[in-house]
């Protein structure tokens, strides 16, 4: 373990995370490359799921008449928030 000063702060850097003034450094990618990519993979489904399932259940709410009741439009309000709130990530 090394210790080094940086202007007036102290640091102390160890192979695995760097302390600055009570604040622990890790590094930034915990996880082996395949690990993270199955991570991101399985993330990558289940927003693409959860895209296709909300515009499912707009298009069947609003294109069938009969399914216009008060609960099936508080899910399709959830739906639409859902989305946009998603779709403004990017």
């Amino acid at each position: 373990m090394e210790v080094w000063n940086i202007g007036e702060e102290e640091a102390i850097n160890d192979s695995n995370y760097t302390t600055t003034n009570n604040i622990t450094y890790f590094p930034y990618y915990q996880h082996s490359l395949p690990v993270a990519a199955s991570f991101i993979l399985a993330y990558l489904f289940i927003f693409l799921l959860c895209m296709v399932g909300n515009v499912l259940v707009c298009l069947i709410v609003l294109g069938n008449r009969r399914m216009r009741t008060v609960t099936n439009l508080f899910i399709l309000n959830l739906a639409v928030i859902e989305w946009f709130r998603l779709n403004s990530l990017f």
